[in-house]
């Protein structure tokens, strides 16, 4: 028997039976390009770090710790075009 499960259109990890909690999480979630965060911004970039689990970092120097967790960075782009 088959089970109806929805999945955010913008992270992978995100799922759930009922099709109003994913319409929830999207509007908030981190990799949604209209929240401005750095984990959908071209500027983030991996450090390469794999000892404590991988670290980011931003390539125009911006405040990282601080879009990340709060999005709506001025300087967030998305294929070359800031927005």
């Amino acid at each position: 028997m088959a089970t109806r499960v929805w999945k955010c259109d913008f992270c992978i990890c995100e799922t759930n039976k009922s099709k109003a909690k994913i319409l929830i999480h999207e509007d908030v979630c981190d990799f949604n390009p209209k929240n401005k965060t750095c984990y959908s911004c071209t500027n983030h970039e991996s450090d390469g770090f794999w000892i404590y689990g991988e670290s980011f970092h931003c390539k125009i120097g911006k405040d990282h710790d601080k879009y990340e967790d709060e999005g709506n960075c001025p300087s967030w782009e998305q294929e070359g075009k800031t927005i």
